[in-house]
């Protein structure tokens, strides 16, 4: 009785988890999964608009959207196709015993990265609604028109030549240049800024802009640096030891990221695959 309770009570409990070559070919494959997938949202997010009018209504534009719109596509399949191969992982951990908070925990990170992968990729698509934007121009060019009549009177227009002859109004047609000028620049500085910021992603050595290359390299060279197992595998969680293994890991040679004897049978077969959408880790 005894042992039938114990039988039964195994069929629910995790597997134990060995580790061995599966555990690093899928370490391997999760660490190339992540590669790819920053490597294409770099790519998706460094690519140029093409949603303004001119790309609706000019040949140049047409020329330039039909060459943008499927390298689009392209990426963003692509990193879906990644976002799926993690989550595929996650499950083919629960089959091998990862607990299922753990498994819980990693869907949720998986998740939280979908959700910020969404943001980003709204706000690369976003533009300034066109009315907004050919008011904006409209008033740029007809204010000094509409406007015209105060910077005359702000210069003294209308006035006898004895008034203007005495102080402040010497000073008036000066003052009223500048302000035009300054107005007129000062819009037309406001509506740049507004362009500029519709796209962060595009580097155009802006001050605003978001550092793609940059942030995205460092994101492959802790990627590259973290997944090498020699350092890590040694690695004592004491002070200054993570961080030694850290500088160690970076330069020892990467894993290689063919498949190991034993992986597709302890990992990838059909079985496991079927067995881990029948049976739940707790």
């Amino acid at each position: 009785g005894g042992a039938t309770a114990a039988e039964i009570a195994s069929e629910g409990a995790p597997l134990p988890y060995d580790g061995g070559a599966p555990a690093r070919q899928h370490a391997a494959e999760v660490r190339g999964c992540l590669l790819r997938l920053s490597r294409g949202m770099r790519d998706f997010l460094a690519l140029p608009m093409a949603n303004r009018s001119k790309h609706m209504y000019t040949s140049s534009g047409q020329r330039m959207r039909a060459k943008v719109r499927p390298a689009q596509k392209r990426l963003l399949s692509a990193i879906y196709e990644e976002m799926w191969r993690l989550s595929l992982g996650v499950e083919r951990l629960k089959a091998v015993g990862l607990p299922g908070n753990e498994a819980a925990r990693m869907n949720q990170y998986l998740m939280l990265l979908m959700r910020d992968w969404e943001n980003c990729r709204v706000i690369k698509g976003y533009r300034t609604p066109h009315g907004l934007r050919a008011f904006a121009r409209l008033y740029i060019l007809t204010h000094p028109f509409f406007i015209g009549p105060y910077y005359a009177w702000v210069a003294g227009a209308g006035r006898n030549m004895d008034e203007l002859a005495g102080w402040p109004w010497q000073t008036n047609l000066a003052f009223a240049i500048s302000l035009a000028v300054f107005t007129g620049v000062a819009m037309q500085g406001l509506f740049n800024v507004q362009l500029g910021m519709e796209d962060p992603f595009d580097e155009t050595e802006g001050l605003d802009d978001v550092r793609l290359h940059k942030i995205f390299g460092e994101v492959e060279r802790l990627l590259t640096a973290g997944w090498a197992p020699g350092a890590w595998d040694r690695v004592v969680m004491r002070g200054g030891d993570l961080a030694d293994a850290a500088l160690e890991s970076r330069e020892e040679e990467l894993p290689d990221e063919k498949p190991v004897e034993g992986y597709d049978e302890a990992l990838g077969s059909e079985a496991a695959m079927n067995k881990l959408c029948h049976r739940r880790c707790l």
